[in-house]
C-alpha cells in the first residue's frame, strides 16, 4: 500500500506502456491526497504502441518523465506525434517512418529527427520532380545526424523529364535506389546525364536518343550502345560520309 506516499521512483530503467498505465493510475490516486505526489518513472516501447497511447485522452505517457521509441514504424502523422511531445526523448529513439512522397516532402523536419531511422516513400515510384526533393530530403537528413540513414523511393519518369530533374545537378536523383526512364527522346548530351545517375535502371528503362549528326559522331563512346536507348536519330546528315559513319 503506497497510500500516503509523496514520491516514488521506478528502479527499472524504463517500463513499457502497458506497466505505465498503472503508474500513471497510481501517480493519479496519490495526488488525491496530495497534489504534489509524483511517481517518476520512463516508458519506452515500439512506436505503434507509444502513438496508439498517446492518441488516448489523458494518456500514461503524460506521467511519465520522458519516453522513448524502442523500434518499429509509423507514418509522418504518428511521427508528429511522438516527436510533438514534451517528454520526448530522441536521443534515446530508434524508429522508421513510412508514408506517402508527399507527406514526406511537406513535413520533411520530421523526417530530420534524431530519433528517426530510414525512411519508406509507399508509392510504387515517383516522377523526377519528387525525385530530386526525396534526394534532397536525404542528404539533408544524413548531413543533420551524421548518420547512413536513408529514405528508400524508386523513380520512374519520361526521359525528358529525367534529363530536366538532372539539369545544375547531376546527382539529383541519386538519393534513389532505382530509376527508371519510360520512353521519350532526348538529346545526346542529356543521354550522358541519364547514363551517370547512380541508381539508372539498365534492363527496364528505353528512350530514344535524337541530336545533330555532329553531335553523334562526335560522342565520346558508342552512343548505339548506351543501356536504355531503343534509336539512335541523327537530325542533319549532309554527307554520304555522315551516313556511312
Amino acid at each position: 500500500d503506497l497510500s500516503g506516499a509523496s514520491n516514488v521512483y521506478v528502479t527499472d530503467g524504463s517500463v513499457d506502456v502497458s506497466d505505465a498505465s498503472y503508474l500513471a493510475d497510481l501517480e493519479r490516486g496519490l495526488q488525491s491526497d496530495d497534489a504534489d505526489a509524483d511517481v517518476s518513472f520512463n516508458v519506452q516501447d515500439t512506436a505503434a504502441a507509444i502513438v496508439s497511447e498517446l492518441a488516448e485522452t489523458n494518456p500514461s505517457i503524460d506521467a511519465a518523465d520522458e519516453f522513448s521509441v524502442s523500434f518499429g514504424v509509423t507514418d509522418i502523422s504518428g511521427a508528429q506525434s511522438i516527436q510533438g511531445h514534451s517528454g520526448y526523448n530522441d536521443a534515446n529513439s530508434a524508429y522508421d517512418i513510412s508514408d506517402s512522397a508527399s507527406a514526406i516532402i511537406n513535413n520533411a523536419s520530421n523526417v530530420y529527427d534524431d530519433g528517426v531511422d530510414d525512411v519508406f516513400v509507399t508509392n510504387g515510384s515517383v516522377g523526377a520532380s519528387d525525385g530530386v526533393s526525396l534526394t534532397t530530403i536525404a542528404n539533408q537528413k544524413i548531413a543533420t545526424d551524421g548518420t547512413t540513414s536513408e529514405i528508400q523511393f524508386t523513380v520512374a519518369d519520361d526521359a525528358q523529364s529525367i534529363a530536366d530533374a538532372l539539369i545544375g545537378s547531376g546527382g539529383a536523383l541519386n538519393g534513389a535506389s532505382e530509376v527508371e526512364i519510360t520512353g521519350g527522346t532526348i538529346d545526346y548530351n542529356e543521354a550522358v546525364a541519364v547514363q551517370n545517375i547512380v541508381g539508372y535502371d539498365t534492363a527496364d528503362s528505353y528512350y530514344n536518343i535524337s541530336d545533330s549528326a555532329g553531335a553523334i559522331l562526335g560522342a565520346s563512346g558508342d552512343v548505339l550502345g548506351y543501356q536504355g536507348v531503343q534509336e539512335v536519330i541523327a537530325n542533319d546528315v549532309n554527307s554520304a560520309a555522315d551516313a556511312l559513319q
